[in-house]
């Protein structure tokens, strides 16, 4: 059977206080069940902004103002399933993987696809395993070759989190930053300077003109 992935989650909006036409209140205790993302309001496309308690806030006014009784509804995909849609474990009559087993993934690995990684690991590993004690040589085979496709799809999903969480490091824009890097006597200086060609006697140049600058001869 096809593993339903998407948990839709629903509050109605209540008359106090009363509604604006981004700011509205939703049933006592159930503002929890929302966050920030897509969401329709009483089936209009929305997007929650933010939620404060029982509070939604828009990031966009919505064309008409809500009343008490309209029907907030979100569609959210938690970290456990998130976890098995990336290793594709969502037949509910074949689960590779137990609930607790992913939420142990995800404590050790915040990070739903680091967490993957583990996981698909581990399913390789109980395939592997259950290799050792199949009779059938066509059966072994096959999940021999699950194991292996099981390793690589763990090898991907690390290298793609580590892309995705790479941010670029550009140095040297700070004068301050500058300044302490040329005054560090421990750090091997560069070869080259600005100043490398300026005239003995002379101030550097400081708008980029030949002030101070050797003219070579011709």
């Amino acid at each position: 059977m096809s593993w339903t992935y998407l948990e839709p989650r629903s509050s109605l909006v209540v008359a106090t206080p009363p509604p604006t036409l981004t700011t509205f209140n939703v049933t006592t205790g159930t503002g929890s069940l929302f966050i920030a993302g897509p969401a329709t309001e009483n089936g209009y496309i929305c997007n929650i902004l933010s939620v404060a308690g029982d509070t939604v806030t828009l990031s966009a006014p919505l064309p008409y103002l809500p009343i008490a009784g309209d029907e907030l509804v979100q569609t959210i995909i938690g970290q456990k399933d998130k976890v098995r849609l990336l290793v594709g474990d969502t037949d509910t009559t074949d689960q590779q993987l137990q609930d607790e087993e992913i939420s142990l993934f995800l404590q050790l690995k915040p990070n739903p696809m680091r967490a993957a990684a583990i996981a698909a690991e581990a399913i390789a590993g109980k395939l592997s395993r259950a290799v050792d004690y199949e009779i059938y040589q066509e059966i072994k085979e096959r999940m021999s070759q699950a194991a292996t496709a099981y390793f690589a799809l763990a090898d991907r999903l690390r290298h793609e989190a580590a892309r995705s969480s790479a941010l670029p490091l550009m140095g040297g824009l700070l004068q301050a930053d500058k300044d302490m890097a040329v005054s560090d006597t421990t750090k091997v200086q560069p070869f080259f300077t600005r100043e490398m060609m300026t005239e003995p006697g002379t101030e550097p140049s400081q708008d980029n003109s030949t002030v101070g600058y050797v003219q070579p001869y011709y």
